[in-house]
């Protein structure tokens, strides 16, 4: 994390699991991590959501997606996170949107 004050990076609580090709955005202070996949087993597709919040230091894990998926993005509308589904398998670039449960 860049601390602005200090202009410094510093490390903080590793996400559960570490994964690549996640979506990630901010909703109410909280950083979500959404979806991705293992990059040590080819095709492994997480549905896992987590949330950090930064004051604590601690990642939460959050209801996860129907369904697993990677390399798309998220975004915010009032408050909401949505997801849409996008390259895992036959998938690719498919322009629904889906709600993440934020419990």
């Amino acid at each position: 994390m860049r601390t602005l004050a200090t202009n410094a990076w510093t490390t903080k609580a590793p996400m559960p699991p570490a994964r690549s090709g996640l979506g990630v955005s901010v909703v109410n202070g909280l950083l979500y991590a959404v979806g991705g996949h293992n990059t040590s087993v080819v095709g492994q597709a997480f549905a896992t959501v987590e949330a950090y919040e930064p004051t604590t230091n601690a990642w939460t894990t959050k209801a996860p997606m129907p369904a697993a998926d990677y390399w798309f993005g998220v975004g915010v509308v009032n408050g909401v996170l949505y997801a849409p589904w996008a390259a895992s398998g036959a998938q690719a670039c498919c322009r629904r949107w889906k709600r993440i449960n934020r419990s």
